[in-house]
């Protein structure tokens, strides 16, 4: 990982009135291939030193309120971290169970954080939230201060435009393997109009209008975050082999999903893991394939690539 990206995160960390090190819960997927012992071993290593509990957000559900609100009691966190749309379910939960876990700061990102997600928190964690915005190929573009009035782009380390149409065009800095210039990430985002009270002279972003995913429930009430599908298709290199394009998940009913794939066609063994893995996590629900050549963005202008099909 680019030490930029970190010396960016660890800047964002003194925004939130956080020191590395102090305990932190973070709500993000684990790898669904389980990974060799060298990695499994890296992984405790890192968490231990950044004194980081990791919870499996793939599969939590209502049911695990419990043993999350137990988790909160021994861990003590002062931060909570990770998928904004994870967080919120877990906020949820614990203010329906009459709980309240006071932090110092909510760390978001992946989703768009939505102003009804800001109050929710407060009222399970007492706390402000703090959005970071980013993405996969570059890492950390923009971070949110103790103003809360916009992300600051991180312009040490990237070029931000926005066209026309309000599209993110992302050019990296500190990628000396293969630079992204000029790079369209797929995403819309709305400039600050005003300057942050902050005084930090950074571009400002006021709203990030991402790539939207709903949360897939199975027939006995187990979830998956939308970033399952992704973690599915990338991580057997799937996506790579198959020369995937773009996807999108429907749940049509309880008990039935649509993937919808361009990409080239699938062959048995893909099609067969796909559904074994969708299965293990969800439980009993048919799974169709449909192999097309493009799928369209919504009528909002943005792609939603998990949908549930209320």
């Amino acid at each position: 990982m680019r030490s930029s990206a970190q010396a960016a995160r660890l800047r964002f960390y003194d925004w939130m009135g956080v020191r590395f090190g102090e305990p932190v819960i973070v709500f993000w997927g684990a790898p669904i291939v389980r990974p060799g012992w060298r990695r499994r071993f890296r992984d405790v290593v890192l968490n231990a030193l950044a004194n980081t509990v990791q919870v499996n957000t793939f599969g939590i559900s209502p049911a695990h309120a419990t043993d999350l609100v137990a988790l909160f009691r021994r861990v003590r966190p002062v931060l909570v971290h990770g998928y904004c749309q994870s967080i919120y379910e877990v906020a949820r939960w614990l203010v329906e169970a009459g709980e309240t876990f006071p932090l110092r700061a909510v760390s978001t990102t992946v989703e768009p954080l939505f102003p009804e997600y800001r109050t929710v928190f407060r009222r399970a964690f007492a706390t402000e939230a703090f959005d970071e915005y980013g993405c996969g190929e570059v890492e950390a573009i923009a971070m949110e201060c103790s103003s809360h009035r916009g992300r600051h782009v991180i312009e040490e380390r990237v070029v931000l435009e926005l066209d026309s149409e309000d599209n993110v065009i992302v050019t990296d800095l500190d990628n000396l393997a293969f630079p992204f210039i000029r790079y369209r990430n797929g995403d819309r985002a709305i400039a600050g109009k005003q300057s942050c009270p902050c005084g930090r002279p950074h571009q400002l972003l006021d709203r990030i209008l991402g790539r939207v995913g709903d949360v897939i429930r199975g027939p006995d009430g187990r979830r998956v975050h939308p970033e399952f599908f992704t973690h599915l298709l990338n991580e057997t290199g799937i996506a790579q082999k198959r020369a995937l394009r773009k996807y999108q998940v429907v749940q049509e009913g309880p008990t039935r999903l649509r993937w919808r794939i361009a990409a080239t066609p699938l062959d048995d063994g893909d099609r067969s893991w796909l559904i074994d893995q969708v299965r293990a996590y969800l439980g009993e629900v048919e799974v169709q394939f449909e192999e097309i050549d493009d799928i369209p963005v919504a009528r909002s202008g943005k792609f939603q690539y998990v949908v549930v099909d209320r």
